[in-house]
Formats: structure tokens, sequence, C-alpha cells
């Protein structure tokens, strides 16, 4: 063999080399970006949309692992992600929204083919769970943690320290204990599992109020603006067959999903969501205008 053909052979292998791996990187780095996106998409989103302005509280939007989704308001359809990007094909609407997700995965946002503005927001772990922990095997209850919006948390058995979440990724840092426990929330955001720093197995699970809770009046009161002072309006009376009356005139269904409570309004073409607070006896929202609403348990 020539000094020419070996030359030749080996500039072929480098190529054939450099060709390879330019083929296979972003196919490596494109699989591992979706995956990684995938898993923070899955779960329930706060949804609001408004043709200008500032979009506005208009139900809620559920993310499946399988592609799919379905908005509270009825529409369902199918979703897919690359990168941050975020294509909705609504089926029964024939309308795509086209969002951006956010670098901690927990806000989307975004416009429809109409050119309105649509945000998603993921829902907060705010609120009381059910806590239990073991060094091996099946985890056992042991008390509650209460997590609040402000970013800390308490358990029951006397520990404080503070959260952060990225997509579905949670972690805790209790302050007394220098612990960190690194837990994952399941696609419907009633579950929480992980290890602390030590490997032991903790579980959290959402405490929410039965629907039966619901049922009942409750005292209503609504601003007039988004910014508003909320004064009262009326009762509103929910009824265990899925209607709702109020008061005011106006009649419509309401359906819970964890401590979300969307009250859809037939006379008047508008959604309140509203969630639950943990004793089950106060809800706060927003209706399809923005304005604050508020409702009390009799």
């Amino acid at each position: 063999m020539t000094m020419n053909t070996r030359t030749n052979s080996r500039m072929a292998l480098q190529v054939i080399g450099l060709v390879t791996a330019m083929i296979l990187f972003p196919l490596a780095l494109f699989d591992h970006t979706v995956v990684a996106q995938d898993r923070s998409m899955v779960g329930t989103w706060t949804w609001a949309f408004a043709p200008s302005g500032e979009p506005r509280g208009n139900g809620t939007v559920t993310f499946k692992a399988d592609g799919t989704m379905t908005w509270s308001g009825g529409s369902h359809g199918r979703w897919e992600l690359s990168g941050r990007t975020v294509m909705l094909r609504w089926l029964d609407k024939d309308s795509v929204d086209t969002m951006t997700l956010s670098n901690d995965a927990t806000t989307l946002e975004g416009r429809n083919k109409d050119g309105w503005r649509v945000r998603g927001t993921r829902q907060s772990i705010a609120g009381t769970w059910t806590w239990a922990f073991a060094p091996s095997g099946e985890p056992r209850e042991n008390g509650t943690v209460t997590f609040k919006p402000d970013g800390t948390m308490t358990w029951s058995g006397g520990s404080q320290g503070t959260w952060e979440r990225s997509g579905r990724t949670v972690t805790l840092r209790w302050l007394d204990k220098d612990s960190v426990d690194t837990m994952m929330a399941s696609g419907d955001e009633r579950t929480l599992e992980g290890t602390n720093k030590d490997g032991w197995r903790v579980r959290g699970t959402r405490q929410i109020p039965r629907a039966d809770s619901v049922v009942g009046t409750w005292t209503w009161a609504f601003s007039e603006s988004a910014g508003g002072d909320v004064r009262t309006q009326g009762s509103v009376t929910f009824n265990s067959d899925g209607t709702v009356e109020w008061t005011g005139g106006s009649k419509g269904t309401w359906k819970q999903e964890g401590r979300i409570v969307t009250l859809t309004w037939q006379d008047k073409d508008s959604v309140d969501t509203m969630t639950l607070q943990d004793d089950a006896k106060k809800m706060v929202g927003r209706n399809a205008k923005n304005w604050k609403v508020e409702g009390t348990k009799r």
C-alpha cells in the first residue's frame, strides 16, 4: 500500500467519524432535552387567556404523559414539545397555541392562532400534606407538612425549612436538621415521592377536601375590577348534581379537581377558577374578567 493510499484511508475514516458524531450528538442532546422537559409538563396547570391585555383566569389544562391534554372548559387535543417550545393543538377547535416553557418549567406563555395572549401556571404544592418516611420498605405515616406560598414549610413534628420547585422536582431544605429531601411530584400533583440525605424513602400525600365539602351554600364576594376590593354579592349554592346557582340569577355547572373548583356560568359564558383553602371553608380565585372572587361556606 502506498503512502498516498494510507493517507486517503485515514482521511476517509476521519470524515466518517466526524459525520457520525455530527448525526448522533444532536440526536442525543435532543432526546435528553425532550425527555427531561416532557416530565416537567405533565400535570394540571391553571389557564388564562385574553384577546389583549393581561390574560384572565379561565379554568385548568391537564397535560398527560401520552401527549393528550384536556381543558376544564371541555376542549381536548394533543401537545408536543421541542426544546422550550410547546405546541398545543386543540382538535375540537381547529386551533393551535404556541407557548414557551419557562426555565423552571412552572410557567407557559404564548399566543393562540387568533393572537390572544395565553398563560399557563403550574399549580402550586402550597397546602398541607400527609407525611410518611422510613429507612427502608414502605414509608410510614408520620405527621403532616404544610407548604406555604412564601417558600417556607413546617412539619408537625417541629421542624421548619424552605422549599423550592423546578418542574416536577421539589427540594426541601430542613434548616434545623441540616437535611435535604429531594422529591418528585406526580402528574396529578397529589403525591410527592423521594429520599432524604440519608437515603430514607419519603412520601407526601396532598390533603384534598372532599367534593361533598363543597356542596352547600357559600357567601359570595367579588370585585368589579382586576385590582378592586371584593364585596359581598349574594350567595352561591353548589348542588350535589354538579349544578350551581347564584342569587343574582345566574346558573351553571361546577366540578372539582383536587383543590381547584371550576364554575362555568352558562348564561354569562364565563368561568370562575377557584382554589379551596385547607379547611375547605373558603375558596379564592378569579373570574373570566380577572376580577377577584371569594367564597365562604355558611
